[in-house]
């Protein structure tokens, strides 16, 4: 391919990358002005319609491409996956003239990510049955649908069969599934199993225990690994700290939470502190009985409260049962005030 097709081909995938459609017609138009015509470059085409969502533009492409191969009908194939039009990317499935390991985990990955783990299981056995070896990202992409699906048992299998072939402990992408797998199914000792036996460990492992613990209701435990977190010089994500202090407020750690809260918004540089962190916060002060500094803390924080950090002061208040002692009243702020008797 010449110089200027290179440059065309690298140019398209920036506009799909950005979903600048506008941008990728122009292109469309100098490449039949000058004549470039290879097949990577007509692939380039489909696949920046395809990634703008512009599905009718991406056949059409396709369509016009000179000489096909495997990657020309998997780029059809991801666009329509992508957009989740899941007949119409089976169909073409189904037609491929010759089916590769990108073929089969892009139809599976397709149908995990739209919820139809059923299908994406059966098309899984179906790609072994065929004589189609997973890799290691068709399996992390199989123990991802395990766990949005709770099969606890079907992963477990998976889980064995990924420790057969070697792919774990690895494969970093591999660790961080199962972790994730095995906390959404509850179990988190055996998550805390595959997060110990690791090799290596990115803010990914370490966000996906630390909040596993946390969506499994001990906050206690979920707050120590956080610590561990801290140490071992990761920097947080926003997701993270919520989840953190979620767990800090359902378990009752009051103080812990709130220190946490401060080390890390004060001590981490650059730390994206968002509204639903201070909802957390009126939340935690509100489980623990102390309404007036929940109060306090909406009135004085940067962001206006959410209606979910109105709805849990307001909860607070109703079960400590301070109707009769306390007036409850909308301000022309919009929240639910407390006022002394």
């Amino acid at each position: 391919m010449s110089n200027g097709s290179s440059t065309i081909a690298a140019l398209l995938r920036e506009c799909g990358s950005s979903r600048d459609l506008a941008r990728g017609r122009q292109l469309h138009s100098q490449i039949l002005s000058a004549g470039y015509r290879s097949t990577v470059l007509e692939n380039s085409l489909v696949r920046m319609y395809g990634d703008c969502g512009s599905l009718d533009e991406a056949v059409d492409a396709f369509s016009r491409i000179s000489s096909r191969n495997v990657f020309s009908w998997n780029i059809l194939l991801s666009a329509f996956a992508q957009r989740g039009h899941l007949d119409l990317a089976r169909a073409l499935f189904e037609k491929l003239p010759q089916r590769c390991i990108v073929s089969w985990t892009e139809m599976v990955s397709a149908y995990a990510q739209h919820g139809h783990f059923q299908s994406s299981f059966v098309l899984f056995r179906r790609m072994q049955l065929e004589g189609t070896r997973p890799t290691y990202v068709t399996y992390a992409t199989m123990i991802d649908s395990c766990a949005e699906a709770a099969a606890l048992g079907d992963g477990r299998a998976i889980h064995e069969r990924i420790l057969q072939l070697g792919y774990f402990p690895g494969i970093l992408v591999i660790g961080n599934s199962l972790i994730n797998f095995y906390s959404s199914c509850g179990a988190v000792e055996e998550a805390l199993d595959v997060f110990q036996s690791m090799r290596r460990r990115d803010l990914i492992t370490w966000s996906t225990i630390v909040s596993g613990y946390a969506w499994n209701g001990l906050g206690e435990r979920s707050a120590q690994l956080f610590q561990f977190m801290l140490l071992e010089g990761l920097d947080p994500s926003s997701v993270t700290l919520v989840n953190v202090l979620t767990s800090c407020s359902h378990g009752g750690l009051l103080d812990f939470g709130r220190r946490l809260f401060v080390f890390v918004t004060a001590e981490v540089p650059g730390f994206p502190v968002c509204r639903e962190h201070y909802d957390c916060l009126v939340d935690l002060l509100g489980r623990s009985g102390r309404l007036e500094e929940a109060l306090e803390l909406m009135e004085s924080m940067p962001f206006e409260p959410t209606a979910l950090g109105r709805m849990s002061f307001a909860a607070s208040c109703r079960k400590q049962h301070l109707e009769g002692d306390l007036n409850l009243l909308y301000e022309d702020t919009n929240y639910m005030a407390l006022k002394g008797a």
